[in-house]
């Protein structure tokens, strides 16, 4: 657990298209008109158990869900691994510009980062014919195609087939409304690449940890967000 303290804090939650959270899927009181929503209060912050979870920019790409929104936390406030959880918390506003085509630009940036990350693997496995084939993919859906056909004659248990099949599976992802879904997989394609000759649990983490921080910062950057 990290730093704990009292102010009023400005973070983010991602809700999905009826106003609920991830994971327990509690709906949120929305603002109306130009003031922020009502107060949420629990009786402590505690992560994971109990509290007004939130994210700091940083955090962004573990959470990611259909509507961002900006948030105010009040009273004691606790930084943890991956969140920040509050006392109290209310919404302020929606970041319109992620619902209106931004959470989909992400996952087809997540996409490109897994191809990128299947082309090492495949150069260093000997598979440039694959390999270029990916290079050439000119759209998400050709990536997703092109990854799925070499996937299979690869083998799936293969190093190389699994790279390819990483890549294939974020575009195929990014191209449906499970929009949480691509930026896993992108992740997971980065650790892959970190261990693909043999690296550890560690190494694969690392790099699984920079892919999302990468994600992260590209959310912060092309949405403006403090």
């Amino acid at each position: 657990m990290g730093a704990s303290y009292r102010c009023l804090v400005l973070a983010y939650k991602f809700l999905d298209r009826e106003g609920r959270t991830l994971i327990r899927a509690v709906r949120w009181p929305l603002p109306t008109g130009d003031g922020p929503g009502p107060w949420l209060e629990a009786a402590a912050a505690r992560p994971c158990r109990e509290g007004i979870h939130a994210c700091r920019p940083q955090d962004l790409a573990y959470w990611i869900h259909h509507e961002l929104w900006e948030m105010e936390l009040d009273g004691d406030i606790v930084e943890a691994e991956r969140k920040v959880v509050a006392r109290r918390g209310r919404l302020i506003r929606r970041v319109d510009a992620w619902g209106d085509g931004t959470g989909k630009e992400f996952d087809a940036w997540c996409a490109w980062r897994a191809r990128d990350h299947a082309l090492s693997v495949l150069g260093q496995a000997g598979q440039d014919e694959w390999g270029q084939q990916l290079a050439d993919a000119q759209t998400v859906d050709e990536l997703a195609a092109v990854g799925r056909r070499a996937a299979a004659a690869l083998g799936g248990d293969t190093v190389a087939g699994s790279a390819a099949g990483l890549a294939g599976d974020t575009a195929r992802l990014g191209l449906t409304d499970r929009i949480a879904e691509a930026p896993f997989i992108a992740a997971c394609a980065a650790g892959h690449r970190a261990t693909c000759q043999g690296g550890t649990r560690q190494e694969f983490d690392r790099a699984y940890t920079a892919e999302r921080t990468a994600q992260s910062q590209w959310i912060t950057a092309r949405l403006g967000l403090a």
